[in-house]
């Protein structure tokens, strides 16, 4: 038989005091929970962790400072190469849906498929057709005006030729920027002309497009570089970072360079052997052998001076047959006051 935990007193009791609303019953909790519950999910929003959307405010400044000095370099290296005055600018960095940047470009386009290795994946380096024909043309002597053919657009064998040019050139000038961080290896894969078979990744998937605008003397266009988001997600935390390294790589240059500049610098060195006083009749009385006595023992050290200021004291010593100086020790400021203050040494 079971125990009896509650009188029959206190079952009648505990009945009337929920009769009476005394206290509170489970069933009115559960009540107010369920209406709780859809509060909050009249207040929620529903996120959808498998997509790509979330990475959409994700910033890269050390990508994007990469990406402004591939521009420069190319540019440089694009001017060499087509003899024509190039000049790029680097339009910005950022995601987009492979669908939206597909639907970007305009049709023609020049759609190089590459692998960047070791990035994971295949990237998309898309140059408009108008700007690499005007390319071609200043490469081979032409005036550069880019005209676009009107039939059925095919690449032949001389312009992939070119083509793939192009691609080694930003892919050098890819590898120089990047080496300090990570070493990469542009490869050509193959050429497409329409958007519907350039497509890296999924649709919905995002790829982190640069634009670089380039400006020749009588053509404006645009190249991109698209990389799959999943390729860079790896290194998000060090690309999103400041790039404190190069910012000090870029002033060791610059005092470098200003140290090479200064020594390329001429100055006026002199060492004072000793001074001596005569008149103008005994000056004028001067021969070929005449000894002159000096002032200064001749073991007593000499003075070298810069640009005539006392700097070092030494001794005069013959070197190969040629007379020279040994530098001793540095004059400090006190003795340069008092060597330079010396009577009869003016």
């Amino acid at each position: 038989m079971a125990e009896q935990i509650l009188s029959q007193d206190e079952v009648e009791a505990l009945l009337s005091a929920i009769k009476n609303e005394d206290v509170e019953t489970g069933s009115k909790s559960a009540a107010e929970a369920g209406v709780e519950a859809e509060r909050l999910k009249r207040d929620a929003e529903p996120i959808d962790l498998t997509s790509a959307d979330r990475t959409l405010t994700v910033r890269m400044p050390s990508l994007e400072i990469f990406n402004e000095r591939t521009g420069m370099a190319f540019g440089q290296l694009l001017e060499t190469t087509i003899r024509r005055a190039v000049r790029v600018h680097h339009d910005g960095t950022g995601p987009m849906k492979m669908s939206e940047f597909l639907n970007y470009l305009p049709v023609p386009s020049c759609l190089n498929l590459v692998r960047i290795e070791p990035l994971w994946g295949v990237s998309l380096l898309a140059v408009e057709a108008r700007l690499l024909y005007a390319m071609l043309e200043g490469f081979f002597g032409g005036h550069g005006a880019g005209q676009l053919r009107t039939e059925a657009h095919t690449f032949t064998s001389i312009e992939l030729t070119f083509v793939k040019r192009v691609v080694e050139i930003y892919g050098q000038t890819l590898a120089k920027t990047w080496s300090s961080f990570l070493p990469l290896k542009m490869s050509y894969i193959r050429t497409e002309s329409n958007p519907q078979y350039a497509s890296i990744v999924q649709a919905n998937d995002l790829v982190m497009v640069t634009t670089y605008n380039i400006e020749l003397p009588s053509v404006r266009g645009k190249v991109h570089l698209a990389i799959p988001f999943s390729s860079l997600e790896p290194y998000k935390q060090e690309l999103g970072a400041e790039l404190q390294v190069q910012a000090d790589e870029r002033q060791n240059d610059w005092a470098q360079a200003l140290q090479e500049q200064i020594g390329e610098f001429v100055i006026d060195l002199s060492v004072e052997l000793g001074c001596i006083r005569m008149t103008v009749k005994e000056l004028l009385a001067l021969q070929e052998g005449t000894v002159l006595m000096l002032d200064r023992p001749a073991d007593e050290p000499v003075v070298l001076s810069v640009e005539g200021k006392p700097k070092f004291t030494g001794r005069p010593v013959l070197h190969r047959k040629h007379v020279g100086f040994m530098v001793g020790s540095a004059v400090d400021s006190e003795e340069e006051d008092y060597v330079g203050e010396q009577p009869g040494r003016d």
